[in-house]
């Protein structure tokens, strides 16, 4: 299943109305890229409001038309008592109700010489017993054990370490999550990645997906909204989540596997279904759209629903690869297909080995958006006849980076219709696999 993922709100205006400009932009932005929460910065330690009152009505309000979650996060400092810390955002937690919060813990409680991290969980828990929190400590336990991690830990605390990795190789999300395994297994961590230009610059979002990729966290951020593109959203928004531990590896016994474990495994590969062991029109309908999609060394025969030994055998192997769409294709996985980058998966055999033909020549590729419904693709400003309508055409990719021309696009020979920008140097935006054109000379065209 799709782990949750969000974006970390925070900015450098000051106090005002500043601090949440553009706000529904915002939320409309990160739910289009396929985002489920906005986490916003609540307070400085105790006392000191980042956010008013007021805002975060409005913050949680604008979440909430745009159908993400609402969170809150605080930095600790240890100025003040940690209990007073602790007890002033739980009160801010009862009041707006979000679903989950962070705690940013960083140097102030690294370098204290008091019990700080205890006094804090358990103040909080005090007042808030089971609700789901989560510390956003730096990258590396190894690298800061002056934190008391195992207090925050035995309080019932999460843990998404920053692995900040454009700021140092040291910090990818496999080394950070390694790092705190002793407490949290990889599987039960969350995580939040750097959008920002750090020491080694600013990732993009196919590198962001890649450092993630085969990484079982159950949550994934990005720090922060402000800096925070369409594409680094994407990366983070079609990650596949963990792969539970019956279907990880496919058996000898896998094509006689039961309903239930076909079930979880239309589940790990970012279908919607309800685990009931029953073959009803809920599985079929995945499993005939998983049949569209596989990439294996042969496309399966039909696409009609129907538990053969092949669509096991395939299912199995996708599974146990975190949803990908097949040897084929191997860099692609069903969960960068999401109908609308929310809904279930929705991309046809040919649209991945496309993309596979392209990301091979070209180098990682983040599928900014596939399949949409008309009502999404009106909200987002496509074309009353765009190639990435769902159920009418659905073969269509907006790939990124967009820094390839057309001439080395159409080189390729697998796409029949390439978009581009307008503005010099024009670069390509948009594939598709239109008919009455030809890979070799296809429908060129300006995009935006």
């Amino acid at each position: 299943m799709k782990p949750p993922s969000g974006l970390w709100h925070w900015s450098p205006a000051k106090p005002g109305p500043g601090r949440l400009q553009d706000l529904d932009g915002l939320c409309k932005r990160a739910r289009t890229a396929g985002l489920d929460y906005i986490t916003f910065k609540a307070l400085d330690g105790a006392q000191d409001r980042f956010l008013t009152d007021s805002q975060l009505e409005e913050a949680k309000r604008a979440c909430e038309r745009a159908g993400l979650k609402f969170s809150l996060w605080q930095y600790v400092y240890a100025i003040k008592p940690p209990p007073e810390e602790a007890q002033s955002f739980a009160s801010l937690i009862e009041r707006f109700d979000p679903a989950f919060a962070f705690i940013d813990v960083e140097k102030e409680y690294e370098s204290s010489k008091k019990p700080v991290s205890a006094q804090y969980a358990s103040a909080f828990r005090d007042a808030l017993p089971r609700f789901p929190a989560t510390i956003a400590p730096f990258g590396r336990a190894d690298l800061h054990p002056g934190i008391d991690y195992k207090a925050w830990h035995d309080h019932g605390f999460g843990v998404a370490p920053q692995a900040y990795e454009c700021d140092s190789s040291e910090l990818t999300p496999a080394k950070c999550a390694q790092s705190f395994s002793h407490l949290w297994p990889a599987e039960k961590q969350w995580t939040v990645v750097g959008f920002h230009k750090g020491a080694r610059g600013k990732l993009s979002g196919a590198d962001i997906g890649a450092s993630l990729r085969g990484l079982p966290v159950a949550n994934i951020s990005g720090w922060y909204s402000g800096e925070a593109t369409r594409e680094q959203m994407r990366g983070i928004g079609s990650h596949a989540g963990p792969v539970p531990v019956e279907i990880r590896e496919p058996g000898p016994q896998t094509p006689d596997a039961s309903i239930e474990t076909v079930q979880r495994q239309l589940n790990a590969c970012g279908f919607t279904v309800t685990v009931d062991g029953n073959l009803g029109p809920q599985t079929r309908e995945a499993l005939r759209f998983f049949q569209i999609g596989c990439c294996g060394e042969h496309g399966l025969e039909r696409a009609d629903g129907e538990l053969t030994r092949e669509t096991r055998e395939a299912l199995a192997w996708a599974a146990s690869h975190g949803g990908g769409l097949g040897p084929k294709a191997k860099n692609f996985h069903y969960q960068e297909f999401r109908l609308d980058n929310t809904g279930d998966p929705r991309v046809r055999r040919r649209v991945g080995l496309a993309a596979q033909a392209y990301r091979d020549k070209f180098g990682p590729t983040t599928i900014l958006s596939s399949a949409r419904s008309v009502e999404h693709n009106h909200a987002i400003g496509g074309a009353t006849d765009s190639r990435h309508l769902f159920p009418e055409h659905w073969d269509a990719i907006d790939p990124s980076p967009q820094v390839h021309s057309v001439s080395d696009v159409r080189a390729l020979g697998a796409w029949t219709g390439i978009g581009h920008h307008a503005a010099a140097p024009q670069p390509v935006d948009h594939l598709d696999l239109r008919p009455g054109f030809s890979p070799s000379n296809p429908s060129v065209f300006p995009d935006h």
